[in-house]
């Protein structure tokens, strides 16, 4: 038997279990949802049977482990309130950071899949050879692994589960999860090593405009994280942070995008589009590289949050930079490109872009716009250049912002710009001759 109670009624010193899980299109039983109308209903005991597949193979799980509470969003937050909605998502680092552990149903694209699936354990376990230690001795058995240390990692991914973007701060701040998959079963525990690839992924939302708060307990999470370390004057800003300021701001679409119906981010935030994007890691220094150069000067930087979540959802927020900013004309690329959405630069200024034609030295050099929506493409733009980095050779790749002017001295992101050069000195003399100007980016 089952049902649901308020986290009053728990004993501070109970565990309890989460549960993470792909929706599916459709609830398999409806009046299992927590709503203003099925909570009277949903507080009365009833039977396990009733649950769907993915619920039940849950609670045999909390069963076997002898835990008595399990989480489980469908059924803890009213799917019809806004407001106990905001107020949940804004807890839900915490949920899941102080749980003792956390279900993963991995496999399951919906909630009629289950946990449980048929599986071969000849193909997981170790294999098993005998050899002949020397010639007079009989036959050994001994376990090997043929199996590469990663080659989990692609099975792992394949599943339906990791695809969901909720499940990035839900698998990260658990203290520990089993995931259930098609093939296989993986424990995880927390640590750097499943974090740093996990954040590589590709992640999508069933409902974009949860994008900044699926992250939001990841957020609150590095905050405290960072304020242990001394660094407690850094900022969250729409998904990226004041100290990465302005190198972040250079992250650029893998796809054709789309900007949402209703605000959700400033355009200078990768939350602003919905599609995948790449973040563009700053230069690094070492002994074959050189140390980056800067363009633009930090003046400011601010969001203003929606509600009482300050790493949730966001109504507004200003970056101003000061920096060469110029204006420029831009052609379709006659570059061979995977992205329809780029164009190359004619001119920035009163400079013509010589990269923009290759040429049988540099036949892929790149002088180019990506655009963040193919909708938003044009032909004149500002470009302000964020940073300079050493590629590889002699070789220098700028990056750089796309901005349109929407109003004095304030601009809004429309894409990014790359321009490769054949050297350091070119690289960092391109822009020396243009005035600098402070711009708002909103």
């Amino acid at each position: 038997m089952f049902r649901i109670v308020e986290s009053q009624q728990i004993q501070h010193e109970e565990h309890y279990i989460t549960l993470s899980h792909c929706w599916g299109s459709t609830p398999s039983n409806p009046n299992l949802i927590l709503l203003k109308d099925t909570v009277w209903n949903l507080k009365e005991y009833q039977p396990i049977s009733v649950l769907p597949k993915t619920f039940r193979d849950a609670f045999t799980i909390i069963e076997r482990l002898e835990v008595r509470y399990i989480w489980i969003d469908r059924l803890c937050i009213f799917q019809d309130s806004p407001e106990d909605w905001r107020r949940e998502s804004a807890a839900m680092g915490q949920i899941y950071k102080n749980a003792f552990l956390g279900i993963s149903a991995l496999g399951s694209s919906n909630d009629a899949g289950g946990c449980f699936f048929s599986r071969d354990s000849a193909k997981v376990l170790p294999s098993v050879v005998n050899i002949r230690v020397d010639n007079s001795s009989d036959p050994r058995p001994f376990r090997f692994r043929s199996e590469k240390g990663w080659a989990w990692k692609l099975t792992f991914e394949r599943e339906p589960l990791p695809k969901r973007g909720w499940t990035l701060q839900e698998r990260l701040l658990c203290p520990r999860v089993l995931h259930f998959g098609r093939k296989q079963v993986f424990w995880e525990v927390q640590g750097m090593y499943l974090l740093r690839n996990t954040a590589e992924q590709c992640l999508r939302l069933t409902v974009p405009s949860d994008k900044l708060v699926a992250i939001s307990g990841l957020a609150k999470d590095a905050l405290r994280r960072l304020k242990d370390l001394g660094y407690d004057e850094d900022v969250y800003l729409a998904g990226l942070w004041r100290q990465n300021l302005p190198w972040c701001l250079t992250w650029r679409v893998m796809e054709s995008c789309r900007r949402p119906p209703t605000y959700r981010a400033p355009s200078w935030s990768w939350a602003s589009v919905d599609g995948a994007v790449k973040l563009c890691y700053p230069g690094t220094h070492s002994a074959r590289k050189k140390p980056a150069q800067s363009f633009a000067l930090v003046i400011g930087a601010e969001c203003i949050p929606c509600g009482e979540d300050e790493t949730g959802q966001v109504s507004s927020g200003t970056v101003t930079l000061k920096g060469p900013i110029s204006s420029a004309r831009l052609i379709p690329s006659v570059l061979t490109l995977p992205e329809e959405f780029a164009m190359s630069i004619l001119s920035i200024g009163s400079l013509e872009v010589e990269g923009h034609k290759p040429t049988v030295k540099y036949p892929r050099a790149r002088c180019e716009v990506i655009f963040d929506v193919k909708s938003e493409m044009r032909t004149e733009i500002y470009c302000l250049p964020i940073e300079a980095r050493h590629m590889f050779r002699e070789f220098w790749e700028l990056f750089g912002l796309a901005l349109i002017q929407t109003g004095r001295g304030t601009y809004s992101r429309v894409g990014y710009v790359e321009m490769l050069h054949e050297s350091e000195a070119a690289a960092k003399n391109f822009f020396s001759g243009f005035p600098e100007y402070n711009c708002v980016l909103e």
